[in-house]
């Protein structure tokens, strides 16, 4: 088998290992123009060419502006390209990093982030594919560790995510998409910030990878990719024992002692969880604090953690309590900012739970546009005539489950696949309608009612983050 053919089958072996692209899937494809992203535009092309990939293909290309002429460059290839294969082609600009000096690749994703949303909403995509390899998951891992991150982080980037993002060159080497193109004549083009050892990843890139390699002699990337992989795998498999611990207690405001001596070496990790399913973020110096309260003799001590919260040793239990209240409160009566009961949303109408304001319209489809979005919000349109009244927002909640493409799926695995962190959790909106999970704002979107060209009366729902405090409402964002 020639080389081209090889790398196809080897590409098409991780979708359908992964199950990462169905037969009439639309495919929104991230095409930078280097040859990373250019080889996977490339070979997803060639596979559907030859019948061996029954899905649509369009390309999406965001212009950062910031290498001038060769980002302008960068963008008519692009854009020649998809003109070639015969694809619809979305391109944009962004300003995201004018004026950004620290953290500008972080800048760059999100603004990335948002603009494959957006167009892949306009296009109706199921599936928005990026052109991470072997070595980008090699050069994550390594990154991740030099900052302290836990198994969980390690576990690097996954071939197929919860929220539909999908990566099927990430089990490929970087070299083998390199000699694809070669083989078949295909051009790409050149990022000299690429080769900016200005940037960390760029150093563990060019100067640690090949120094281990070269000392070493073996395949570090491969290995580390293999790593990552298997730390996913323990990880997904120590999150289910947590959660098993968890669910055995008598209550999530409330962790019993006895249950942290037993976890032994265990314990922080549990607490941290416990603190987490709560939307409580803890340092490491905190969740230390907590186990040495358990594992003292002091039945009223205390820890302050952030966010307003505290918590309190009441007898056998671990108690989460609000800060400024220096009652002693049974854990069973602490209530955080989590109701348990869902609030309606009229349409036309407005619901708010705690961190969030939600607004649902109604407006013509497509023969009049969305009304404008003020900039701290998240939009998602639904089919008027498909909705099951009455609408409510809540917090996510045990056995949530959303209907994807491909069938009904858990929203706490989405949420681990989407890598959302468990501290966060607890503080998502869910949209629902009848028994279905619409809509998870920033996270996913389900299936039922989505607005199409038949749509009729478009229900416009929008979602706004808020303080939970009164007066203190501060505008947040998110995509999706």
């Amino acid at each position: 088998m020639d080389q081209p053919r090889a790398f196809e089958q080897a590409v098409l072996s991780t979708i359908r290992k992964h199950r990462a692209i169905a037969p009439g899937d639309r495919v929104l494809v991230a095409v930078s123009g280097g040859a990373d992203s250019t080889a996977l535009l490339a070979v997803l092309d060639a596979l559907v060419r030859r019948g061996a990939l029954a899905a649509s293909l369009a390309v999406a290309h965001l212009n950062h502006r910031m290498r001038g002429a060769a980002s302008d460059r960068d963008a008519a290839f692009v854009a020649g390209l998809a003109g070639r294969l015969g694809l619809p082609c979305f391109s944009g600009t962004s300003d995201a990093l004018a004026g950004v000096r620290a953290n500008r690749e972080a800048a760059a994703r999100a603004a990335r982030h948002a603009f494959l949303r957006g167009a892949g909403d306009e296009w109706n995509a199921s599936r928005i594919a990026l052109a991470h390899t072997r070595d980008d998951q090699a050069e994550t891992l390594l990154l991740r560790l030099a900052r302290g991150a836990g198994p969980s982080a390690l576990g690097g980037m996954r071939v197929v995510r919860g929220d539909g993002v999908v990566r099927p060159l990430l089990e490929q080497p970087r070299s083998g998409g390199i000699a694809y193109l070669r083989a078949r004549g295909q051009e790409w083009m050149e990022d000299e910030s690429n080769s900016d050892e200005r940037y960390f990843r760029n150093r563990v890139r060019h100067r640690l990878l090949p120094a281990l390699e070269a000392e070493l002699g073996v395949d570090v990337r491969a290995r580390l990719a293999r790593l990552a992989e298997q730390l996913r795998q323990e990880s997904a498999l120590a999150e289910q024992g947590i959660d098993g611990l968890l669910r055995g207690s008598t209550d999530d405001m409330a962790l019993s002692i006895d249950l942290l001596h037993r976890a032994g070496v265990g314990a922080p990790r549990l607490v941290h969880a416990w603190l987490a399913r709560a939307g409580v973020r803890a340092s490491e110096r905190q969740v230390a604090t907590v186990v040495r309260i358990a594992a003292g003799h002091d039945p009223s001590a205390e820890a302050v953690l952030a966010g307003g919260r505290r918590v309190v040793r009441r007898y056998g239990d671990l108690c989460l309590a609000p800060a400024h209240d220096p009652r002693p409160v049974p854990g069973a009566s602490v209530e955080l900012d989590v109701p348990g009961a869902s609030v309606q949303l009229d349409v036309p109408g407005r619901a708010r739970i705690p961190g969030w304001r939600v607004r649902a319209e109604v407006a013509a489809w497509p023969g009049a546009a969305p009304p404008d979005e003020e900039p701290a919000e998240v939009r998602s349109c639904f089919d008027g005539d498909d909705l099951l009244a009455p609408l409510w927002v809540r917090r996510p909640q045990p056995g949530d489950r959303v209907r994807l493409p491909h069938g009904r799926r858990k929203l706490a695995d989405i949420l681990i696949d989407a890598k959302i962190p468990r501290h966060e959790r607890a503080g998502l909106a869910v949209i629902g309608g009848g028994a279905d999970v619409l809509w998870v704002p920033g996270v996913v979107r389900s299936v039922v009612a989505r607005a199409s060209a038949a749509t009729r009366r478009c229900v416009i729902v929008c979602a706004e983050r808020i303080d939970t405090e009164p007066g203190t409402e501060t505008r947040g964002s998110c995509s999706r």
